[in-house]
């Protein structure tokens, strides 16, 4: 876990792989900016980097024996504290095998003392001038890291927001419930899971959004007749027409070949005037008889009635943007194992 940390802090730094000499070489920020708490703070990370982590590339420039010393009893260090946990391999030493316990060890040790650490923070009493003394550093750690580029500043945000929200269900668990009164326990335990509920789904959403995969869009063949055809369901049930006009009209507006898009409505609610609507804007409309299995059964009934060699399903009241498919489709034609993709 350290190594990651300390590795986010420079993944878009170009200090460490920049031409220069001396002490300036290894902290170039000490003579391109004056130098405040929060220069003196980098510093300090720094030197923790270059003493555990950094290891010289052979296309490094040549560095003084005495720094090569100091950085190579770091290495050495860093070997036995956060070797990876890949798998040993059976024809490794025995001195192999030991090292890599170690390092299994080590970062063992150090996720339990970090837990240890956060579960402290969590219940520690505070009073109220304290407590409005650590929002105002949240806010102001927020301020200072919300335009800086990377993954680490949306990490350390989302530790903040973690530790902020898990704090208040900490709070609400052990100093809101009153036990001893059933009926304001009652009302106050169903509250109490709706947050609970409410602080869940917070906790998947950053584990789903924490470390984007930055995936390049795939470019499609030059020559269109090559792209292939694209159904595009949206589903509806109760929506009104107001809500679904915006993203029919969406749909059949995205660039692509017109004779390989077709857009379905798949109305579940029957409605003649959905019918009437899409037949004037030329989308297709699409009703079965029974509701059965709700909108996985819509779905599967219009797959046994169109043909296209690819389905984008949109919700009805999502309205897509125009070159939807030109940034999404180019991957099926890249990787011809991958059958489903899910955007944001």
């Amino acid at each position: 876990m350290l190594r990651l940390y300390l590795s986010l802090v420079f993944i878009n730094s170009e200090s460490l792989h920049s031409h220069g000499k001396g002490f300036s070489y290894w902290f170039p920020q000490l003579k391109r900016y004056r130098m405040t708490l929060g220069n003196w703070v980098r510093l300090i990370i720094q030197a923790l980097y270059l003493l555990l982590l950094y290891r010289p590339t052979p296309e490094s420039p040549v560095v003084k024996p005495t720094r090569r010393k100091f950085l190579s009893r770091g290495q050495r260090l860093s070997d036995w504290l956060f070797r990876p946990n890949a798998a040993p391999n059976p024809n490794d030493s025995q001195s192999d095998h030991k090292s890599h316990w170690l390092g299994s060890l080590s970062n063992q040790l150090f996720t339990v003392l970090a837990s240890a650490a956060f579960i402290f923070a969590l219940t520690l009493p505070m009073s109220a001038p304290q407590q409005g003394l650590l929002l105002l550093i949240f806010w102001a750690l927020a301020l200072w890291l919300r335009k800086r580029p990377g993954n680490f500043a949306t990490l350390v945000l989302i530790f903040l927001s973690l530790f902020t929200s898990t704090r208040y269900i900490y709070w609400r668990v052990t100093e809101t419930i009153r036990w001893d009164v059933p009926l304001d326990a009652t009302f106050g335990l169903l509250l109490l899971v709706a947050e609970l509920y409410a602080w869940v789904i917070l906790v998947l959403g950053y584990i789903q959004t924490a470390w984007p995969l930055q995936r390049k869009i795939a470019t499609l063949p030059s020559n269109t007749e090559k792209w292939p055809s694209v159904d595009i369901y949206i589903p509806t049930y109760n929506e009104p027409l107001r809500v679904v006009k915006a993203t029919l009209l969406a749909a059949l507006d995205i660039e692509w070949p017109r004779d390989k898009l077709n857009v379905y409505l798949l109305d579940d609610g029957k409605r003649s005037e959905f019918k009437n609507y899409c037949e004037a804007i030329g989308a297709h409309y699409i009703a079965r008889e029974a509701n059965a299995h709700a909108k996985a059964g819509n779905l599967n009934n219009a797959l046994e009635e169109t043909s296209g060699e690819f389905i984008a399903i949109f919700d009805c009241d999502h309205i897509p943007t125009r070159g939807f498919l030109q940034m999404t489709m180019g991957l099926f034609l890249k990787n011809s194992r991958l059958a489903m993709l899910q955007t944001p």
